[in-house]
C-alpha cells in the first residue's frame, strides 16, 4: 500500500514531467524553432536533469557512470602531477547530472577552504564508498596511491553500471512485450465490446430471434 502511493506521489509524476518535457521540446523545434523558450536553456536543463536524477533506475544509473568518469579524471590527472583545483575544474565540467555536479562544486568549496580532502567529500555529500576508501589513504597515502584508488572506484562504478544496464536490458524486453500485449488486448476487446452489446440489443429487440 506504501509502495503504490509512493508511486502515485512521486514516481508517475515525474514520468510525466519527463515525456512532457521531451515532447514540448521535440514539438517546439520542429513547429516553431525560432520562438523563444518559456523557460531558459539552463534553468531547463537544470530542472530536466534533476528530474532524470530522482528517477529509481535511470537516476542511479546516471550518477554511477558519471561517478566513474569523475574517478576516472581524478586518477589520470594525479598520476600525470596535476592539481586538486585543476581536476575539480575538469570533473564539473565532464559532469551533466545537475545534483553531482552541485557536490563536486561543494567538495572543491570546502577544500578551499582548508578542510581535510575526505572531510570536504564528506561534507559534499559524495558516495559513502568513496569516503570509506579515501580514509584508507589519508595518513601518509602518496598522490601516486590515491591515483591508484581512484582508478579502482572508476572500475567499481564502471562495472555497476554495466550490471544494471545488462539487468535493464534483460527486463525491457519482456517488459515491453507484455506492455504491447495489454495494449492490442485492450484494442481487441474495446472493439469487440460494442459489437456484444449490439448483438444483445438486437437478440432482445427480435425477442431472442438472434
Amino acid at each position: 500500500m506504501v509502495c503504490e502511493s509512493l508511486c502515485k506521489v512521486l514516481i508517475l509524476p515525474l514520468f510525466a514531467f519527463l515525456l512532457f518535457g521531451y515532447l514540448a521540446g521535440a514539438l517546439r523545434r520542429l513547429i516553431a524553432p525560432t520562438w523563444p523558450t518559456l523557460i531558459p536553456g539552463r534553468w531547463w536543463k537544470y530542472i530536466m536533469g534533476t528530474a532524470r536524477d530522482l528517477l529509481p533506475i535511470v537516476g542511479s544509473m546516471r550518477r554511477d557512470r558519471e561517478l566513474g568518469d569523475v574517478c576516472q579524471i581524478f586518477a589520470d590527472g594525479l598520476a600525470r602531477g596535476r592539481t586538486m583545483s585543476d581536476l575539480f575544474w575538469d570533473a564539473s565540467a565532464v559532469i551533466t547530472s545537475p545534483i553531482l555536479r552541485r557536490r563536486i562544486q561543494e567538495w572543491q568549496r570546502e577544500t578551499d577552504r582548508g578542510r581535510d580532502f575526505v572531510v570536504a567529500a564528506e561534507v559534499a555529500g559524495m558516495p559513502t564508498i568513496m569516503i570509506g576508501f579515501l580514509r584508507t589513504m589519508r595518513t601518509g597515502g602518496t598522490s601516486q596511491e590515491v591515483a591508484q584508488l581512484m582508478e579502482f572506484l572508476a572500475v567499481h562504478y564502471r562495472m555497476k553500471f554495466s550490471r544494471t544496464s545488462i539487468m535493464v536490458r534483460a527486463f525491457a524486453e519482456p517488459a515491453m512485450t507484455l506492455m504491447l500485449a495489454l495494449l492490442v488486448g485492450s484494442f481487441v476487446v474495446a472493439c469487440f465490446l460494442p459489437l456484444v452489446e449490439l448483438i444483445k440489443s438486437l437478440s432482445i429487440d427480435t425477442g431472442g430471434a438472434l
